[in-house]
């Protein structure tokens, strides 16, 4: 036994990750070794490192290659930690099993947080109870065959200690996890019991206590963490609104399946608000699919679920990831990057103060952390400067003086942006570590938007409209125009313009979705209503045709064949003799019909209708619960720049918040402009949602031959539900009405003023 004094060491944690050289040196070997001195407790129901109250801002990661499988390099794992370093997060959760050696090594020296977890997880056994539906109920049965099981407590004691004896000296390793998913018994028990005793210096955890039976009394006392997967905010609340007798942690939270998670804000959120919550681990890093080489056309393959003729799989629910197998990022990634940035701004106009919160546990800002500013109008920058930090003490919150002119009209956001002025550990100098985006009043904010659709559509030519009732086609037509509506529908079939026809089909209201991952349960509801099929129908359709413009009126019902109306609807149709066109609805939704995954329109525009400019929550995809690495501004791309292509497509590339979208080719384009006080959400692409939802695989989509224009008055949330609870009723489409209305306005583009 060796025993060596540091005076007065430098402690470390993950934001300045502090090691000491050790070399251990016999007449035959050279040891080098780095080493770290922190001490982790709790007190309060407060994680404490070196005294400081943290937070986990944690991923769970695989060790996953889409070439070598579950063999990771060391420049692969340093990939992957960097990544997870560079986008915000502070800790990792090795599931389910004692990651290489390197990996620590790694997270010790980069800055990372670790929860350790022994390789147990007799998961499975819940399985072998058929006939019971409940998971908790399945999970309290399964116990006795393994976790419960004596013949089970030196396999599984087995497993812990490889673990703790091989990585007990690295001072990443906050906490010990038993395993996942196993129930409880008398193995745990044990295994707890030995953890204690031989590194009674780390905290420890175990998720499936939670699911303890009601046969006989279960010693938990050596769990110093409670841990829970995917509970609701209710069910958080719940427990920590109850004097709770141990810290809670998410050790899983926000499946980050496909396109999701949605909720990701409103959890960190919950954490701020609960001290005794600390923190939580997203599920998880990387999808886990097969690279299955190229198409022909160059398409990248990956396979999954059953792909490779196994029996036993999941199907894409090893798609689960912030990042494409290959590591480029999701939009899942880029969303939590902004959510744990580091500071955090607000800003009150009257005073001209603007209010910057350290969310740091052991940095002050002051002279690592450059800020900057951008007053934004409309996507234009009216003003903008740098910002000269004041020492803001970790978890604590200063003012510093930031008087803005502030314009009457347009929309208005404050861009205060975050990078770091030198090097901070791994990160480097000029690193981007988070953004926010502060909208400000103002007496007139849709002032752009008016104005454009003012300017464009007001330029009518003084030429009379006429009006022609072709049996089942009304035709109203002006100088630049012809458009044809169907009586039996009231929607428009046609609008030629400039002698181009813009539409390959007619226009539809449009009430579904390719159901996302998350919706996979909620998703079996709304194709049992047959929101998939659902076909307008006009029940009376009346015209009035004046000189500079005319109204089709039309009583009409949205749903499928045999079964109830998803909506009933009272909708008007305005021309102008400029060609502009004013779509106004009522609609009154079924009440047997709980929630929508959108409402709205959906145009087949023609295919050289391709380049789409809009201004909203860009540049990556944005929902209405998942756009915190959005903001508003002007942006413009192509029709097939705006996918996103999820391995198992699914819906993808909508825009939140939109004021206005444009959508041009051949000197002509078409605006989407709301005409009311709403703003829009709308995706543009080249499939259509029945083809997203048809195909199982990225490469196997085929483009329809039209740019398919959905515009949203609302879009469903996407949520966590494929592992974690429902929708939140925020971000639900739920209400017995609605009323919106959208202006569509062709320009020709090359037309002399």
């Amino acid at each position: 036994e060796i025993r060596l004094v540091v005076k007065n060491p430098i402690l470390w944690n993950a934001e300045k990750p502090f090691l000491y050289k050790l070399i251990l040196e016999t007449p035959n070997e050279v040891i080098n070794e780095r080493v770290g001195f922190r001490t982790v407790c709790i007190r309060d129901n407060r994680i404490l490192l070196n005294g400081t109250p943290i937070t986990f801002n944690g991923v769970n990661r695989h060790e996953s290659d889409p070439v070598t499988g579950a063999v990771m390099d060391y420049k692969r794992t340093l990939t992957d930690l960097m990544m997870i370093k560079e986008n915000n997060f502070n800790s990792v959760r090795a599931s389910h099993y004692p990651d290489v050696p390197f990996f620590y090594q790694l997270c010790d020296s980069i800055g990372l947080y670790v929860i350790d977890e022994a390789d147990n997880e007799s998961h499975g056994t819940e399985e072998l109870y058929f006939y019971e539906d409940d998971y908790a109920k399945r999970m309290q049965l399964a116990h006795v065959r393994i976790a419960d099981n004596p013949d089970f407590i030196e396999p599984t004691l087995d497993r812990i200690r490889s673990m703790v004896i091989r990585s007990r000296n690295r001072p990443c390793i906050l906490v010990w996890s038993m395993g996942n998913e196993c129930g409880y018994g008398c193995t745990f028990e044990r295994a707890l019991e030995w953890t204690k005793e031989t590194d009674p210096d780390r905290l420890t955890t175990y998720e499936s206590a939670y699911y303890l039976p009601d046969d006989r009394e279960y010693d938990c006392s050596k769990i110093d963490i409670v841990g829970r997967m995917y509970p609701s905010f209710e069910d958080v609340r719940k427990y920590l609104d109850h004097d709770p007798a141990a810290p809670l942690l998410l050790v899983e939270y926000c499946h980050a399946m496909g396109n999701g998670p949605g909720d990701i804000e409103d959890y960190h959120k919950l954490i701020e608000e609960y001290p005794a919550l600390c923190g939580g681990f997203v599920w998880e890093f990387c999808d886990h699919a097969v690279y299955g080489g190229k198409t022909p056309e160059g398409k990248d393959i990956y396979l999954y679920g059953g792909d490779n003729g196994e029996l036993q799989h999941d199907g894409n629910f090893c798609l689960d990831g912030l990042v494409y197998p290959d590591r480029r990022p999701h939009t899942n990634l880029l969303e939590y990057r902004n959510v744990y940035r580091p500071l955090r701004s607000s800003y009150d106009l009257a005073s001209g103060k603007l209010t910057v919160s350290n969310h740091m546990d052991f940095t002050d800002p002051e002279d690592i952390i450059s800020a900057s500013y951008a007053l934004v109008l409309d996507g234009t920058r009216i003003a903008e400067g740098t910002l000269a930090l004041p020492s803001i003490k970790p978890r604590t919150s200063a003012s510093l003086d930031l008087p803005l002119n502030v314009p009457s009209k347009g929309r208005c956001f404050l861009w205060i942006s975050y990078v770091l002025k030198k090097t901070q550990g791994a990160l480097p100098a000029g690193h981007e570590l988070g953004f926010d985006e502060i909208r400000i009043p103002v007496a007139d904010p849709r002032y752009a938007r008016t104005l454009m659709a003012m300017n464009i559509a007001s330029c009518d030519t003084g030429c009379p409209l006429s009006y022609q009732d072709r049996g089942t086609l009304i035709v109203i037509s002006g100088k630049a125009f012809s458009y044809s509506f169907d009586k039996r529908t009231g929607m428009p079939v046609s609008m030629n313009y400039g002698g181009e026809e813009l539409l390959d089909k007619p226009i539809e209201f449009n009430f579904w979705r390719a159901p996302v991952d998350n919706d996979m349960f909620v998703a079996g509801r709304w194709k049992k209503q047959r929101l998939d099929l659902a076909m307008t129908r006009a029940y009376e359709v009346n015209c009035i045709c004046n000189a500079d413009s005319a109204e089709i009126h039309v009583r009409q019902s949205a749903g499928a064949v045999s079964v109830q109306p998803v909506v009933r609807m009272d909708t008007v149709w305005e021309i102008r003799s400029s060609g502009a066109i004013t779509l106004k609805v009522h609609a009154d939704k079924d009440p047997q019909i709980l929630t929508l995954p959108r409402i709205g329109i959906r145009l087949f525009l023609k295919k050289w209708l391709k380049v789409v400019s809009y201004y909203g929550m860009g540049p990556m995809e944005s929902y209405v619960d998942k756009h915190q690495a959005a903001r508003h501004d002007s942006y413009t791309e192509t029709v097939g720049e705006l996918h996103e292509p999820y391995i198992r497509p699914q819906e993808n590339g909508s825009h939140y918040d939109c004021d206005y979208v444009s959508v041009r080719g051949k000197g002509l384009c078409l605006h989407v402009i709301p005409a009311d006080e709403n703003t829009l959400s709308f995706n543009a692409s080249r499939f259509t949602q029945e083809e997203l939802e048809n195909k199982a695989h990225e490469h196997e989509l085929t483009s329809c031959g039209s740019t398919v224009l959905c515009i949203d008055h609302r879009m469903s949330g996407l949520g966590s539900a494929s592992c974690g609870p429902e929708i939140q009723k925020a971000y639900r489409i739920d209400e017995d009405g609605y009323s919106f209305a959208f202006m569509l306005i062709p320009e020709n583009l090359n037309r002399q003023v």
